[in-house]
């Protein structure tokens, strides 16, 4: 009898969930519209800060530059452009990193002509650049144009070649050769404590603190790095990525990471009639040069193709090894990309980076 009470209960619980959960009153008719919202605004992320940057170019030399210490860089649209200043623009299409100009209709209609000044060492001549800044909610872009000048031992041309190695049959040796590529620096800094001399002095209190010369480039204390775009005719253009370095009160620094391009080149001792000597060789070749040490290689040393140095090979006067090789970047090192192009005496490079890094050294957009 028990079990059987038991059995009606439980069948009633049971009735009772289905009943409640499938049986639903009539519902009531849809009340009115309420007021429309206040009228919203389209996401936009902020514009960059002012900030005052510096300017260097190099033809075909290792020191010789021409450059703006100081141009400001400004993100207010009712200023104008001038040779001091440039005003950035808010643009919607992204360009094309490539080293050809796509116009203002790509980059928009503020550009300047940016006077510049002899920096070190010789004067170059080249006394202009037109510079034309652009930004959009991702990335800043930089298009730097100069014509070279025909003057003194300065040849209007592309500089495409940087130390690279040549075999000098008389010694038996490879020697670094003194070529220099064109190439063009851009340098910014975000330390409060050199905010006021960088905005009066720029690269002449930042970077050239050492005797004034780009030898002993040094930032003012241990606590400021200054940002370092460069592009070069040969080690940037052959990657397609800028060299992003900063300037510390050591010297340049490379960002943190694996770098994509690195100098082919080792120092070493030699003993010459029972002396020792330093020397410098490379440290690796072309793979293919093992069979043939006239094989001609491409500028950069792409690490999978490359073989360490041997100096026992049957060289000739026509072996050439790269001074620079190259490897795959580790992340972060791969953000800056660049590109140049040379036409009718003219260079035109582009550069492009995210207005925010992961990198402690990379300033802030």
């Amino acid at each position: 009898m028990k079990k059987l009470v038991l059995t009606a209960s439980l069948c009633l619980a049971i009735a009772l969930i289905f009943a409640s959960i499938a049986c639903e009153g009539d519902q009531g008719l849809k009340g009115p519209q309420g007021p429309d919202g206040e009228p919203g605004d389209d996401a936009m992320l902020t514009p960059p800060r002012d900030r005052v940057f510096a300017l260097a170019i190099f033809n075909g030399t290792q020191r010789d530059h021409n450059g703006a210490n100081a141009a400001t860089l400004t993100f207010d649209t009712t200023a104008s452009p001038s040779s001091s200043v440039v005003v950035a623009n808010k643009i919607d299409e992204v360009p094309v990193i490539d080293g050809v100009f796509e116009g203002a209709d790509v980059w928009g209609e503020n550009s300047s002509n940016l006077t510049l000044e002899h920096q070190a060492f010789a004067d170059n001549y080249i006394y202009e650049a037109k510079v034309i800044a652009s930004y959009d909610d991702h990335n800043m872009y930089f298009m730097v144009q100069w014509s070279e000048v025909s003057q003194g031992k300065y040849e209007v041309g592309e500089n495409n070649r940087h130390r690279d190695w040549s075999f000098d049959p008389d010694t038996g040796v490879f020697v670094v050769n003194d070529v220099y590529e064109d190439r063009v620096a851009l340098m910014f800094q975000d330390s409060e404590t050199l905010l006021d001399q960088w905005k009066i002095y720029g690269c002449l209190n930042g970077c050239h603190v050492g005797e004034g010369l780009p030898d002993n480039m040094l930032s003012p204390s241990a606590s400021i790095s200054i940002d370092t775009w460069q592009w070069g005719a040969m080690r940037a253009e052959k990657l397609e990525m800028g060299m992003d370095r900063a300037l510390s009160s050591i010297g340049f620094v490379e960002d943190g990471g694996v770098a994509a391009i690195h100098q082919n080149l080792v120092e070493i001792q030699r003993i010459v009639d029972e002396q020792t000597i330093f020397d410098t060789i490379p440290i690796y070749m072309h793979v293919k040069q093992i069979e043939d040490p006239e094989f001609q290689p491409d500028d950069i040393l792409w690490d999978y193709y490359a073989t360490p140095y041997s100096d026992t090979l049957s060289w000739t006067d026509d072996s050439y090894i790269p001074g620079w090789y190259a490897m795959s970047p580790s992340a972060g090192n791969d953000v800056l990309k660049s590109a140049g192009q040379f036409s009718a005496g003219t260079w035109t490079v582009e550069f492009s980076r995210p207005r925010v890094t992961e990198d402690p050294f990379d300033v802030e957009f």
